[in-house]
């Protein structure tokens, strides 16, 4: 059994509004998403995390666009919605699921994912037990303080992450049990595994998996499904 948990409870201050609500190349965003998934026959189950006032807007437009998912209220940050959803998975486990099955989570607002690599990172996790999808970093990174440089980074040793990162449900359901005993923030859930004791594997990410985080974004969005030609003007 694979799960996929698609996180979608974010309120978009960064962009905004909140992201879930957003048309990218005339399809919504969550859709993109959804479709992406469904096309990934490894996949069994899907649930979308969400805000509770958007329970309504997510559940119709899925069944306008004739997908299905379990959909569940988010808590009040990523990290507590991440850990609705796997509490979710494993307390409604459907036949012949167990806390050994994979899981995927992925931020709903990585939107162009691509089914090769949701794949790659899928088939990484089967044989390593964890993968996180990750890129080189290109720019000089620095570490400053108080606005002033202190210290250059080596950017070979460097890489930026990517979702979806893939992981047992077990091993990531200790690794929040463990965060939240501790009072833990972390920025993704690799990072709560390592925090826990886990080795995380990378696989090789995608440059073109960006996150909506800017007005910005959504044109860059835009001009890849355009390349790919999975833009759809309405």
């Amino acid at each position: 059994m694979v799960t996929a948990i698609i996180l979608a409870a974010g309120s978009g201050e960064r962009y905004g509004k909140p992201k879930v609500m957003e048309d990218i190349g005339g399809i919504p965003l969550l859709i993109r998403v959804v479709s992406i998934f469904s096309q990934v026959k490894m996949i069994n189950r899907m649930i979308i995390v969400c805000r509770a006032d958007d329970k309504d807007y997510v559940q119709t437009v899925l069944d306008e666009h004739h997908y299905m998912a379990e959909i569940i209220v988010g808590g009040k940050n990523r990290q507590e919605s991440c850990y609705n959803g796997v509490s979710h998975a494993l307390e409604n486990t459907h036949c012949c699921s167990s806390g050994s099955d994979l899981v995927l989570i992925h931020d709903a607002a990585r939107c162009v994912v691509t089914r090769e690599l949701i794949e790659r990172c899928i088939k990484t996790a089967r044989d390593k037990g964890t993968c996180v999808p990750a890129i080189k970093v290109k720019d000089t990174i620095k570490r400053v303080n108080e606005r002033i440089i202190t210290e250059d980074l080596d950017r070979t040793s460097l890489i930026a992450v990517q979702t979806p990162q893939v992981f047992t449900l077990s091993d990531i359901k200790i690794a929040h049990d463990t965060a939240r005993k501790s009072g833990f923030i972390g920025t993704d859930e690799a990072s709560l595994m390592q925090r826990a004791g886990y080795t995380v594997h990378i696989c090789e990410g995608d440059e073109k998996n960006i996150k909506l985080t800017t007005p910005l974004d959504k044109n860059i969005m835009e001009i890849i499904l355009l390349e790919s030609n999975n833009y759809c003007e309405e």
